[in-house]
């Protein structure tokens, strides 16, 4: 008993970390980049002036609320930029935070490879990867996402970065979320069969801590640090 709510606990702040690594990391992106940026506990938008049409906005709340009627001339310093810089400069910033999220994954994918023994216990070493190569999860439930649009026959994509680049490289997010998708399931049934014994034990506390942690940040957390 003591173990699982150390583990729900530990599933909580994962749920949390992943939630703001990659707006964090988009943020910085477009920061570094000489844009005028907000952040908030939902995501990211960035723009040259406060008086611009924002480029980008990881809300979907907030991409509502752009005024459409506004010039959609971007400038950034004191020059005008292309439309392929612009292009450039959105597929940077919304692929580091995704990009990041894939090495991480892999990273604990490859040490799990790498044991020849399975997990027979709850020691930090012995979990760390297998925390590491579930950052993956978040292309299959990505994947999940696009199969229900497509099956409501929506268009909407709520802000989701694989459907920004899509969007933005003018192809369909199929050829991105898919093999995504596929990868991520490769990544966790490894990952499950990895663990062994305590896997059962183990993903219904990943279950349990992911839901709560989710709640805590779009409930109390986000809004509180970054409201």
């Amino acid at each position: 008993m003591k173990i699982s709510f150390y583990l729900i606990i530990c599933f909580s702040i994962w749920v949390n970390v992943v939630c703001s690594l990659d707006t964090m990391i988009s943020y910085l992106s477009a920061k570094g980049l000489g844009y005028e940026t907000y952040i908030h506990f939902n995501g990211i938008g960035y723009c040259n002036s406060p008086n611009d049409t924002k480029l980008h906005s990881e809300d979907y709340n907030a991409e509502i609320q752009l005024d459409k009627n506004k010039s959609t001339t971007i400038k950034k310093g004191t020059s005008l930029l292309t439309e392929k810089e612009i292009i450039r400069n959105d597929l940077l910033i919304l692929g580091l935070g995704l990009l990041l999220n894939i090495v991480i994954g892999t990273i604990g994918f490859a040490i799990i490879k790498s044991r020849k023994e399975k997990v027979l216990n709850y020691r930090f070493k012995s979990l760390l990867p297998v925390f590491l190569s579930l950052f993956w999860s978040r292309h299959l439930l990505v994947l999940l996402f696009f199969i229900i649009l497509k099956l409501k026959q929506k268009e909407t994509n709520y802000g989701v970065a694989e459907f920004q680049i899509a969007s933005i490289a003018n192809i369909s997010s199929g050829f991105i979320i898919i093999p995504l998708g596929i990868i991520s399931i490769l990544v966790l049934l490894k990952t499950y069969y990895h663990i062994k014994e305590i896997r059962l034990f183990f993903f219904t506390s990943c279950f349990v801590g992911s839901l709560f942690g989710y709640l805590l940040w779009f409930k109390l957390v986000g809004p509180l640090v970054l409201p």
